[in-house]
């Protein structure tokens, strides 16, 4: 019982809001938020309600006016040689300039699109027994109802329930598999027109991968040496990559020494250097934090120990179910991004809001899991109090806002590749994360950026890398700056 020394887990007071807890409850009624309206909701829940941040800037600029006007392009003639070239231009400048535009006279009739209408009407006023038959987050199936499809990973939730029906990947959907109530608005006549199957099928690519359950560590094992065609960037990525390649960078992270904190004059000193670091950067380093370096380095053992052991293992913890506490995956948004990012993930809920009991972590990390959170959680209330000083508060205020109530483990690892040069182990992203403490490993390859430069994060031995994540931006927009990464 390496956590806690005694095999005791600390007692955790459950704070009065659980927002994980309101989003699972609203999810498990598969009715969305058209059940709320049916149940005679007059209060909107918590989990719909933006940040009063947000709804302050949109009541301030709720009086400016503007000029523009969406493009409107007339398709009416594009079998005319000369006004398909008009109308290709102005796609063209539209496309360029808004990436956003409207058509008409463009050959679906009026009657059609009024049809379509009232057939998404009546689906989601119709029973929601019916409706709850088709409720599901697996992206793999192709008809499917859901409210809020990223509802556990964004700031507030949307109002509004939504049907998706993947009509072509790659073949056509029989109509018997389409919701009866409105079937004929989506097929026109019942009739499908002939297809050719094409050369390449991307959900097929990314469905057969995520079957394996093994990740990319087991493409590794299984000898491939040409990268699937799903991880491979798009040209002009890589193109623009090339280009800048030769760019090079003055700017160096900020690290922060922590020695000497329980001194007051050197407190303060740490409070200014984080409160400069956090509001020009939203990124620093830390060392001599109290985690030692023993302990870190059977944190980076324990991960390679868990990716590298039998498949069949691994298996047993995959899965895309954010309500499991201790899952393992490849890409958690695998079906939604333009490529896969070479990297498998071990991802656990430690502190959500109880502790979770040593049983249910992997055996072969368990010990260094648990005694790596056992030494970086005082550190990330360390880290919380000395923001709260940094912002002119006081030094428990961040904790009493309950930031500290969660504790996560994502475990990233990051195989061989055979053609590096083509893929992305971690795309450009900010953390939905209030803080984010982060052990690398000494190869590297975190960067951030910085005044629109990519910055390297250097490895230091026995440092931490320490980012604001966007919830703590969200609370303090003035005062704090947030950073993208890869």
């Amino acid at each position: 019982m390496e956590m806690t020394g005694a095999g005791e887990f600390p007692a955790v007071t459950k704070p009065n809001y659980d927002r994980f807890e309101d989003l699972k409850a609203f999810d498990e009624t598969k009715a969305g938020v058209k059940g709320l309206v049916d149940a005679g909701v007059v209060k909107l829940p918590r989990i719909f309600i933006r940040p009063p941040d947000e709804l302050a800037l949109e009541k301030l600029n709720s009086h400016i006016q503007t000029h523009f006007e969406v493009p409107v392009i007339d398709l009416a003639g594009i079998d005319r040689d000369d006004r398909r070239k008009e109308i290709v231009d102005e796609i063209g400048r539209a496309s360029e300039r808004w990436g956003f535009f409207q058509v008409v006279n463009h050959g679906v009739p009026v009657t059609v699109m009024e049809e379509m209408i009232k057939g998404v009407v009546r689906f989601n006023e119709q029973d929601d027994e019916v409706k709850k038959e088709l409720y599901t987050r697996d992206r793999t199936r192709r008809v499917r109802f859901i409210s809020n499809f990223d509802l556990y990973i964004t700031k507030t939730a949307n109002w509004k329930d939504t049907l998706t029906i993947a009509m072509l990947s790659p073949d056509f959907l029989g109509p018997e598999a389409l919701p009866a109530v409105c079937r004929m608005e989506m097929t026109g006549a019942g009739e499908f027109p002939a297809v050719t199957k094409p050369n390449y099928d991307r959900f097929e690519d990314l469905k057969a991968f995520d079957e394996t359950k093994a990740g990319v560590k087991g493409l590794v094992d299984a000898g491939v040496v040409k990268l699937p065609r799903i991880f491979i960037r798009p040209p002009d990525e890589l193109a623009l990559e090339k280009l800048n390649s030769h760019i090079q960078t003055h700017f160096e992270v900020p690290v922060i020494d922590l020695a000497g904190i329980d001194r007051d004059d050197r407190r303060k000193e740490i409070v200014d250097e984080i409160g400069r670091a956090s509001e020009r950067w939203g990124f620093f380093q830390v060392v001599n934090h109290g985690v030692p370096v023993t302990v870190m380095e059977e944190m980076i053992k324990g991960v390679v120990r868990f990716n590298e052991q039998d498949d069949e293992v691994k298996k047993e913890l995959y899965t895309r179910d954010r309500t499991r506490r201790v899952r393992f995956i490849s890409n958690f948004d695998l079906y939604i991004t333009k490529t896969a990012n070479w990297k498998d993930t071990l991802t656990i809920a430690m502190l959500s809001p109880d502790f979770l009991g040593p049983e249910a972590l992997p055996a072969v990390c368990r010990k260094a899991k648990m005694e790596y959170t056992k030494r970086v959680m005082p550190l990330g209330d360390t880290l919380f109090e000395l923001l709260s000083e940094a912002l002119g508060l006081k030094l428990d205020h961040l904790k009493g806002m309950d930031c500290a109530k969660g504790c996560s483990l994502t475990c990233q690892y990051y195989p061989a590749c055979p053609e590096p040069e083509l893929v992305l182990g971690t795309s450009k992203h900010s953390d939905p994360v209030f803080l984010n403490v982060l052990l690398q490993d000494h190869i590297g390859g975190l960067q951030v950026l910085h005044q629109d430069q990519w910055v390297n994060v250097h490895p230091i031995p026995g440092a931490l890398v320490v980012n604001i994540g966007d919830l703590l931006q969200v609370c303090f927009n003035n005062n704090i700056f947030y950073c993208d990464m890869l």
